[in-house]
């Protein structure tokens, strides 16, 4: 951690407890293993129904509020389809004064090829035009700005 002055922690594959989000405040400043929803697969307790940062187990978390590319992936969407996909949730994340947080994958398989890479660059670029509701932020920047609390029946 302190080699590469990290700050932040997101769980593999979103796989988290309690007690790890109680771990990782003493260690990391935020956390971003939380999606603002569980997706298609079953995973239990998975899913905020949130698009702002809120405190959970006394850490702040920043939601993953973007589908993810390898659940996209799986269902059978290419890179055009993600990049609507990603233009039409990030406006609604706007429009609720939420955060726009992106998980991505490397990998060949899923998007770490050149048409997997140019819908990311297509996706930042419409976000770049469209400065009246989109803010290009650092994950400590979002933490100086935002008042946090617990949520009712918070996660």
């Amino acid at each position: 951690m302190e080699r590469y002055s990290a700050t932040g922690y997101r769980a593999p594959s979103l796989l988290r407890t309690r007690a790890l989000l109680r771990d990782v405040g003493c260690r990391y400043r935020y956390d971003s293993s939380i999606p603002t929803s569980g997706g298609l697969f079953p995973t239990p307790n998975n899913g905020c129904a949130s698009a702002r940062p809120f405190l959970v187990e006394g850490t702040v978390e920043l939601p993953v509020t973007l589908p993810r590319d390898g659940t996209l992936r799986f269902l059978g969407y290419g890179p055009e389809d993600m990049l609507g996909i990603w233009i039409d949730c990030a406006e609604l994340v706007a429009r609720s004064r939420g955060i726009v947080v992106m998980l991505t994958h490397c990998e060949q398989r899923f998007s770490g090829h050149h048409r997997a890479l140019d819908a990311y660059r297509r996706f930042l670029e419409c976000l770049r035009e469209r400065s009246d509701r989109f803010t290009f932020s650092t994950p400590g920047r979002v933490l100086e700005a935002t008042t946090l609390q617990a949520p009712a029946g918070a996660v």
